[in-house]
């Protein structure tokens, strides 16, 4: 059977676990909740008369804040690697995680279980989707320095995982942040970092980690192959299609 409990605000440690680094809007939350009432439950534990948060921080600031209980459904103690599963499950739902946060929580599961195909099963998401956002975070420690002492325009944190994973695709750390400082000079954004602009530098700076060389012009030489004939038979359909519009026109005339 749910046990759900509503918990007084003065009983809430604080200080619980939470992944995710940065609690905002607690105030419009409260707002909400001051006219519809908390809608879903958080979940946690009781440790003797203070009770840990696992799940619904927000919410549970929200309460304090409202100085009303905060409704919980109670689950047995979590720590560690589970604790942080538990909220990652919650907050991938709800797709309510900073790309920081999520890529960080992932990379300590992947250094508890090994391997993005047990990762992703415990998440419910692809081997594919966790090595990304692995590959992510690991793009944005090595460019994390660009902040200091220095700061560019574009904070290194406020990087989404589909463009900081781009820039994991250089292998070169010091490639790597040139691509970041010539994307973020091509963007001139002071906001974000246009998609368009990160795939043509990082594929620009692809050619300067070339290990291979006979390897990567056989490469070439194939891909070549492969748009030539394309080519042909794109311009073999358009013959066909000519002569199609001409016999037709041919023929419809009196």
């Amino acid at each position: 059977m749910i046990d759900i409990q509503e918990i007084p605000p003065d009983k809430i440690d604080t200080s619980s676990p939470n992944i995710r680094s940065v609690m905002d809007e607690t105030g419009s939350l409260a707002e909400s909740m001051e006219s519809h009432g908390q809608l879903e439950p958080g979940t946690g534990w009781w440790e003797g008369d203070r009770f840990h948060i696992a799940t619904g921080h927000r919410r549970a600031e929200a309460c304090r804040h409202l100085n009303i209980p905060f409704l919980a459904r109670i689950i047995e103690p979590l720590s560690g690697s589970d604790l942080i599963e538990f909220q990652l499950v919650e907050n991938i739902q709800a797709e309510a995680l900073m790309a920081e946060d999520l890529e960080n929580a992932v990379g300590t599961l992947m250094e508890t279980y090994g391997s993005a195909s047990e990762v992703g099963k415990r998440l419910g998401k692809s081997a594919g989707w966790i090595s990304t956002v692995v590959s992510a975070g690991k793009a944005r420690e090595s460019l994390i320095e660009l902040n200091r002492p220095e700061a560019p325009q574009q904070p290194v944190h406020d990087l989404s995982t589909s463009t900081a994973s781009q820039f994991a695709q250089l292998k070169d750390e010091d490639n790597r942040k040139a691509a970041y400082e010539e994307a973020l000079r091509r963007s001139k954004s002071e906001k974000q970092l246009s998609p368009h602009v990160v795939k043509d530098v990082v594929e620009e700076f692809k050619e300067r980690e070339i290990r291979d060389v006979p390897a990567y012009v056989h490469k070439l030489k194939v891909t070549r192959a492969k748009l030539v004939q394309k080519r042909a038979d794109i311009e073999a359909e358009i013959d066909r299609i000519d002569a199609k519009i001409a016999e037709l026109t041919e023929r419809d005339r009196p």
